[in-house]
């Protein structure tokens, strides 16, 4: 079962006999990889038709699309130096078949279709698999 059937299944969300009593759900996945290819222009319908040649499509078998990316676009809601960055932000299911350069290279293809935007940038928030590896094999304790 999913996590939202999980939860839908107890009485905590119908009210009754459990108020004031909570549920614990804990789970885990494999390690996602959080990386952003930040574009300039102001053209979103562009910036998300990036987005769709980058991410894997779920019910295709295409062989040409990188394996385990969800990537959407994004509009920054920064200050006036950000007023015409658009994010391409990507979750890697898996890096090691899908690493950020692979992803980049496609969104760059992708520019060269779309002529409203420019490549400015691009950055992983958080750590890869290999940098918390290497600490955990590295640890003294």
């Amino acid at each position: 079962r999913t996590l939202a059937e999980t939860r839908r299944g107890t009485s905590y969300f119908r009210g009754g006999e459990h108020q004031g009593k909570g549920v614990c759900c804990c789970g885990a996945t494999d390690h996602v990889l959080n990386y952003n290819v930040q574009l300039r222009g102001d053209d979103l319908p562009a910036a998300r038709r990036v987005a769709a040649k980058v991410r894997t499509r779920t019910k295709s078998n295409d062989k040409d699309r990188l394996p385990g990316v969800e990537a959407l676009a994004l509009t920054r809601g920064g200050g006036p130096e950000e007023h015409d960055i658009i994010e391409i932000a990507c979750n890697l299911l898996d890096a090691d078949k899908a690493p950020p350069a692979a992803v980049l290279q496609r969104v760059k293809a992708a520019l060269e279709v779309e002529d409203t935007l420019t490549f400015v940038g691009d950055y992983v928030i958080g750590r890869t698999k290999s940098s918390i590896l290497e600490d955990l094999l590295s640890s003294d304790d």
